[in-house]
């Protein structure tokens, strides 16, 4: 995948009978499509088509994106599981120690003593902080991104720093 671009969605349906796309929004919040111009779609063959938006709005978990070109349930259908980007450059500059999720995903997780705890490969919100899913081969651990556990995160090098609260991992499982 083209480094300039981040994915942002999923295609899960149609919905109409005009081809707007029913989105699974991959951003915080669905509603983040409005302030976008375009979308790219990843063809079935592996490239990227662009698409301006004619219109975006929410229903229920999913985004509904109008898009030009796209005029009919089974033109929109025809997108059903497409993955949908944009361009990083469009993403706002975010304030110091904030990170997209895009730039979490894929780090190497070491503990403050320099071993490690394996890689970041998910990230879900509960609502108080999100929870970072690392795996270390079969093993999965989930790690709050909350100050006290996050020491470090070094974007350059791939690594977060984790300092290790009480029972929050169980020793033998290292």
């Amino acid at each position: 995948m083209d480094e300039d671009y981040i994915l942002i969605g999923k295609v899960v349906g149609a919905h109409g009978v005009r081809g707007v796309l029913k989105v699974l929004s991959y951003t915080e919040s669905p509603d983040s499509f409005k302030a976008l111009k375009a979308v790219w779609l990843k063809d079935k063959a592996g490239g990227l088509q662009e698409f301006r938006l004619e219109s975006a709005g929410v229903k229920g978990k999913v985004s509904l994106l109008g898009l030009s070109g796209v005029d009919s349930r089974t033109k929109g259908e025809s997108f059903i599981d497409s993955a949908v980007y944009c361009p990083k450059k469009w993403l706002e500059e975010l304030p110091a120690d904030e990170y997209y999720w895009h730039q979490i995903i894929g780090l190497t997780v070491r503990l403050e003593d320099g071993s490690a705890l394996g890689k970041i490969k998910a990230i879900f919100p509960t609502g108080s902080n999100d929870v970072y899913v690392v795996e270390n081969g079969p093993k999965e651990h989930l790690i709050p991104a909350i100050e006290d556990v996050v020491v470090n995160i070094d974007l350059t090098n791939k690594i977060m720093t984790i300092r290790l609260l009480e029972d929050l991992l169980n020793m033998n499982d290292i």
